[in-house]
């Protein structure tokens, strides 16, 4: 059992937080965790299989902040904006299957802006051999630079070594403008391989669109 009581780290106060927690025949349960920090909540409970495969649960976590712009502060970067994190994370922690959703709300750091953005993830056979995951991304009126209507991005991976990721993101200008990005990466610790399946960029003179299938090569710090 951990608990916290009225706490100052910086610009962020603590509340009060409960953490009860206990492993028994290698099944972890936490019974409890709750903190309560600058307009922030965190709650967490359930259980998992630690130290068995044959042994199956579940944990939910969700994090709710109204203002992020203390937490950014403790890394030395301004801002500010909501976010709500809600997930499930189930199974035992050599073949774990971890999925959320994650809403961005009016968010600014830096020059970087967002107004409302979602971002849901599956993840499966984390810990394993073969982890699998799909990401997916949309905001609207996105500042990163300039200023965008919206931006989507789905993100597939698969293994580790080699990982083998597949990306496709749209951007739209707010003059209806529409650009467009499929790649395929396999990433190798002695060597990165590139595909670029489609690259689409819609200038004022029209759309320019790469030539079939380019393919880059990088090994250590050259390429071709």
């Amino acid at each position: 059992k951990l608990t916290v009581f009225p706490s100052q780290v910086g610009a962020t106060s603590i509340s009060q937080g409960e953490f009860m927690a206990h492993l028994r025949d290698g099944q972890f349960t936490m019974e409890k965790g709750l903190l309560l920090a600058n307009d922030t909540t965190i709650d967490v409970h359930g259980q998992l299989g630690v130290l068995h495969n044959n042994m199956k649960g579940k944990i939910a976590y969700n994090l709710a902040a109204k203002n992020i712009t203390p937490w950014l502060a403790l890394g030395g970067v301004e801002g500010k904006g909501t976010v709500d994190l809600t997930g499930v994370a189930e199974g035992a922690l050599t073949a774990l299957q971890v999925s959320g959703k994650l809403a961005l709300t009016n968010i600014a750091v830096s020059e970087n802006e967002l107004r409302d953005g979602t971002i849901t993830y599956q993840f499966a056979n984390l810990g394993g051999s073969l982890p699998q995951g799909q990401v997916s991304f949309v905001a609207n009126d996105v500042r990163v630079g300039k200023l965008f209507r919206s931006v989507n991005a789905d993100i597939g991976l698969t293994g580790l070594q080699p990982a083998n990721v597949q990306a496709e993101v749209t951007v739209h200008e707010r003059e209806s403008q529409t650009h467009h990005l499929k790649t395929q990466v396999r990433y190798a610790p002695e060597q990165v391989d590139v595909v670029i399946q489609d690259l689409t960029v819609q200038l004022p003179s029209g759309a320019w669109t790469t030539p079939p299938t380019p393919h880059i090569t990088l090994r250590g710090s050259t390429y071709s």
